[in-house]
């Protein structure tokens, strides 16, 4: 039986027995960071647990271990799937883009050659939206945009995923530990992870895929692109708790709809119109005053939710 457990600052983060998984599973993982369920899911006519177990360790602590350690023999390799793609279509559709089933039928009713320009499109919107426009390799899927049908996987992005999820990783333990949950820090995380989202999705060889999944990675990404929380403790005779009083990034992410929309019922070549009328991204200074901000309110109290006191 080989099992693998791991855990940041004492507390455990997921454990999975490796000797039961079966790679044809979907959910073979459930759980475990992204990077992590990707190895579980290594492809190949036999899986070999150990060998699994040897790469999620090197994965999630960055320390390659040599496989004489476990003393058992031949360690076979495997090769982890380099894109968990999902097949979307008009039966499967990605779960936030179901808010807005005018645009699902605009990008259904595209023919093919639309649906990757728009997926393209969208993608550097998800890009933009996370400030990840100069990262060498994302820079580099973007120029093959204006070259290539189909933009090629880049391995770079692989390794940029794997420390936005041990970022996000870090944020999401902290929250457990304070209690205090919704910091600003780990909403931009989500941005980064979902350009990078994108950039993955718009490799898919099906373009309706590749136009859903991407449309879905920018919106998601607007509407992370927090500078404050929306909420406010509102006290009462019981005590006090959390309200959302608004949402901060509404208006930017109609905005991205409104543009993925115009774009679907656009038949021009490139609809560049359409991305020039989007608000501005946030810059690295806004993003950095906000979460200086965030976390200075957060450990003055602001956002403690306060337990109920009297029924």
């Amino acid at each position: 039986m080989v099992i693998f457990v791991c855990a940041r600052k004492g507390k455990v983060v997921a454990s999975i027995n490796l000797s039961t998984i079966d790679p044809e599973d979907e959910d073979a993982g459930e759980g475990l960071p992204r990077a992590l369920k990707r190895l579980v899911r290594a492809s190949g006519d036999d899986v070999d647990p150990e060998a699994i177990a040897l790469a999620m360790v090197e994965e999630f602590t960055g320390i390659c271990v040599d496989p004489g350690v476990l003393g058992s023999g031949e360690i076979r390799e495997i090769t982890p799937l380099p894109d968990d793609l999902d097949p979307y279509d008009a039966d499967y559709l990605p779960s936030h883009l179901k808010d807005y089933p005018d645009l699902v039928d605009l990008l259904l009713a595209l023919d093919p050659e639309r649906q990757r320009v728009i997926s393209k499109a969208a993608t550097r919107i998800a890009v933009a939206e996370a400030g990840m426009s100069a990262e060498p390799s994302i820079a580099e899927v973007l120029d093959d945009f204006d070259r290539l049908a189909v933009p090629g996987s880049n391995p770079g992005v692989g390794l940029l995923d794997g420390a936005i999820a041990r970022r996000s990783d870090e944020l999401s333990l902290r929250e457990i530990d304070t209690g205090v949950y919704g910091c600003i820090e780990l909403y931009h995380v989500f941005q980064q992870a979902w350009a990078v989202n994108a950039i993955r999705q718009s490799t898919n060889t099906n373009p309706l895929s590749a136009a859903l999944a991407c449309c879905n990675s920018a919106i998601v990404a607007a509407s992370c692109a927090k500078l404050e929380r929306g909420e406010q403790l509102v006290e009462d005779e019981r005590g006090g708790r959390l309200v959302e009083t608004h949402d901060p990034t509404a208006a930017r992410t109609a905005a991205v709809v409104n543009a993925l929309t115009a774009m679907a019922r656009d038949d021009s070549p490139t609809w560049a119109q359409h991305l020039a009328g989007l608000p501005a991204p946030l810059t690295t200074a806004e993003r950095e005053r906000a979460i200086a901000d965030d976390r200075r309110r957060e450990a003055a109290g602001d956002f403690t939710e306060y337990k109920i006191v009297n029924d």
